[in-house]
């Protein structure tokens, strides 16, 4: 019995040591997870910066050779160039408005003109608002809800196209060694202007409809996606889908006008022609060479009806059945509370005044309302 009593202690002993040694084991566990909770984000936030920074890095190298390559394949003057040249000239002229767009955004959204941006770096100072979220070039368009917009991207594609091919016709004058960039004229048809100026009209008017609209409520600004050129809260939605197909047809259709343009701005070695190339065509004077880029006026007429039909179906109340049966719902249970309200009173007047005729009936009706709001209550959960 001596014996086995000092072995039953030991026993416990041992048993505590490794209880305490387990204990320890997993408070140390519970440590390192809590460590490592708290140095992931930092190291996946370093990586990800470290990323985007890669990213942005090789992307401005990409963009720069590719600009570079261009550039050594318009001065060396191929024979192969001198006759298929337009289109080369055009996408350069669309690469060089990209590349000097992402360079502005780049400037403006890392604040280099701040005087105060070291400051700021250092953690000496709070960055503007605006520099808090770094903006991209689709927030071009992002409409007032949240979403993208497909009368900003209209706006958007025809500035784009317009300013790229002056490009272009720059770059061509550049490279003719009969011509220079003082025969530059920014001149434009009445065509192309009336286009610009419905995509411009369009897009203030939608932006007037919608801050009628959200006059006194607030916005709920949404998560854009792709999808929200063509479609709307029920679905496609085709106005907006018949803009888009319009609108990419006027586009290519202006491109390809502008081919013959640039290869006359490029290969004509007489300077009168050249200039002549830059005259507006009017019905009392011969017409140029090579017409200026347009379109047709019965497809300008057409891009307005197009405009018309978008901008008037916003102008119509759009009938939402959640929204319609959120506020009926509201009503309900507001209606409820004042029936309950109103019951608990007359059950008070009722044990002061027993039996009163008046009070039981109004009583009475009040539980039948309240019955009723609960029945048309469990009818609107009902519907889908």
């Amino acid at each position: 019995m001596e014996t086995e009593q000092p072995r039953d202690e030991v026993n416990k002993v041992n048993e505590t040591l490794q209880t305490t040694t387990d204990t320890g084991n997993n408070e140390s566990e519970i440590l390192d997870e809590q460590v490592k909770n708290i140095i992931n984000p930092i190291t996946t936030t370093r990586k990800g910066k470290a990323k985007s920074s890669r990213t942005t890095k090789n992307s401005i190298y990409l963009v720069v050779a590719l600009l570079f390559i261009v550039f050594i394949v318009l001065y060396n003057n191929q024979e192969w160039f001198i006759t298929n040249n337009a289109l080369l000239i055009q996408f350069y002229g669309l690469l060089w408005v990209a590349f000097t767009f992402w360079l502005i955004r780049w400037i403006f959204t890392n604040d280099l003109l701040n005087p105060k941006r070291e400051m700021i770096a250092h953690g000496e100072g709070d960055p503007p608002p605006d520099l808090v979220r770094k903006r991209g070039f689709l927030d071009f368009f992002v409409g007032d809800d949240g979403r993208y917009s497909m009368v900003r991207l209209q706006v958007v594609a025809w500035a784009y196209i317009i300013i790229s091919y002056q490009v272009a016709v720059l770059i061509a004058l550049k490279i003719n060694y009969k011509a220079g960039l003082m025969d530059f004229k920014p001149v434009f048809t009445e065509e192309v202007l009336w286009l610009l100026g419905l995509s411009l009209a369009s897009y203030v008017s939608i932006k007037g409809i919608t801050a009628a609209k959200s006059e006194g409520n607030s916005i709920q600004r949404a998560t854009p996606k792709l999808a929200d050129f063509i479609t709307a809260d029920n679905g496609l939605d085709f106005s907006k889908f018949q803009m888009f197909i319009w609108t990419l047809i006027a586009i290519i259709t202006f491109l390809a006008q502008g081919t013959p343009f640039i290869v006359a701005a490029r290969n004509y070695n007489d300077r009168t022609l050249i200039n002549r190339l830059f005259e507006v065509p009017d019905n009392n004077k011969d017409k140029p060479p090579v017409p200026l880029p347009s379109l047709p006026w019965s497809f300008v007429v057409l891009m307005g009806l197009s405009q018309g039909a978008f901008v008037g179906k916003r102008l119509v109340p759009t009938f939402k059945i959640s929204e319609a049966k959120d506020k009926r719902k509201l009503e309900i249970e507001e209606l409820k509370l004042a029936s309950q309200n109103k019951i608990k009173l007359l059950e008070e007047s009722l044990i002061l005044k027993k039996d009163d005729p008046a009070i039981i009936k109004e009583l009475f009706e009040n539980k039948t309302k309240l019955s009723d709001l609960d029945r048309e209550l469990k009818e609107l959960e009902s519907i889908t």
